[in-house]
């Protein structure tokens, strides 16, 4: 037993040693992931880029508020072998929708105003088509978080219940009651609009007013949830969430070494959590917002969606779910803002499809434990 419990210290040592603390970002830490021979390669995207910056666009709150665990349907429940929410629901035009959240650390609020302005449409049939206002969750719950500096998403959720969210568009779309306030910036890639100074900062104040000749009044036009819940943590569950109510909102955990991502499934190899290992209540981590809209029966499809940085894809956007050396993967789409293209947007550095895969199956970087949802009124 004296021998067991050695050879267990020293292999846990062992591991130990084979990940030594590298610099975020080095050259030393790409080579360190390469040669590692893992499933995926390395290499630079940020470049002359303080990596206090980098810290701050993950703006995601953890351990906050919890939603009750809700199993909606049964077992039984047939899905279908392929499914798309934006073919299901052709005439829900915000399924196609990235939205730009500038120079903010407001992800955990785009991932619930898209999903809840989502599930609105899906829910009415699209007899009702709306745009919930991101600044109306952003700058009015006061106990979302820290605004522009990270929020939770559980509680963003709640404030839909509690006290509804208007409508809201883009930056100078004046589309809806409380448009987008904050300007599109570019993600340290050359382009027409000012560079990003850096996510987090001042949060916009919270104005309980249309903007000017929108009508109805700021009260009139709320939107209320019915119900907001957290799905359970298995693949299943979450497909049945997304094939009869539409997308879901979920968020990661950003590891230094994801920023090194070129190609391949991701799984952590190298580096702490962005902005520190202790995920403490009012602490901001390295944690973003995707949301859920497809998966594939027949080749284990998924797809998320989040900000984006600027990159066109080319085409009809579709994520898989694939068996790869062995492992389970998932493809995730994420948004830190983006290019008026006709086609959806990826973040700029994740290789030249602007995809990224990660591990699945295994709640890998807490991919699978952090999906929550609702019902509109």
């Amino acid at each position: 037993m004296w021998r067991l419990a050695f050879l267990c210290v020293v292999s846990a040592l062992s591991v130990s040693w084979a990940r030594p603390r590298l610099a975020p970002l080095s050259h030393e830490m790409v080579n360190f992931i390469n040669k590692a021979n893992t499933t995926w390669k390395a290499g630079h995207n940020f470049r002359d880029v303080d990596y206090s910056y980098v810290k701050r666009l993950c703006g995601t709150l953890l351990k906050g508020p919890k939603l009750p665990v809700i199993v909606q349907y049964a077992d039984d429940i047939k899905l279908p072998t392929n499914f798309d929410a934006r073919e299901q629901w052709p005439n829900c035009p915000t399924l196609k929708e990235i939205r730009d959240q500038g120079s903010c650390g407001s992800c955990w609020a785009f991932g619930a105003a898209e999903a809840i302005s989502d599930r609105i449409c899906v829910h009415s049939n699209a007899k009702v088509s709306v745009e919930i206002s991101a600044q109306d969750l952003l700058t009015c719950c006061d106990s979302c978080g820290m605004g522009c500096n990270g929020g939770y998403p559980s509680a963003a959720w709640n404030f839909w219940n509690s006290d509804g969210l208007v409508s809201g568009g883009l930056y100078n779309s004046h589309v809806g009651c409380r448009p987008y306030t904050i300007e599109p910036c570019e993600h340290h890639v050359n382009g027409s609009r000012p560079p990003c100074s850096g996510e987090g900062g001042d949060t916009p104040n919270c104005d309980m007013s249309c903007e000017p000749g929108y009508s109805p009044s700021y009260k009139q036009d709320k939107h209320f949830g019915k119900t907001s819940y957290s799905v359970p943590p298995n693949q299943k569950d979450i497909m049945k969430e997304l094939f009869k109510n539409g997308p879901v909102e979920g968020a990661f955990t950003v590891y230094e070494d994801f920023l090194l991502y070129k190609s391949g499934v991701y799984q952590h190899v190298s580096g702490s959590v962005l902005g520190g290992l202790l995920l403490t209540l009012g602490t901001l981590t390295g944690v973003i917002m995707v949301r859920v809209i497809f998966f594939c029966m027949k080749t284990k499809m998924l797809l998320l969606s989040a900000v984006c940085y600027p990159m066109k894809c080319q085409g009809t956007v579709h994520v898989f779910w694939y068996q790869h050396m062995s492992r389970l993967y998932s493809i995730y789409r994420m948004y830190w803002s983006l290019l008026h293209l006709p086609y959806y947007l990826f973040l700029f550095f994740f290789s030249t499809l602007g995809y990224f895969k990660i591990l699945r199956g295994e709640d890998h970087c807490g991919i699978e434990s952090e999906i929550v949802a609702g019902i509109p009124m």
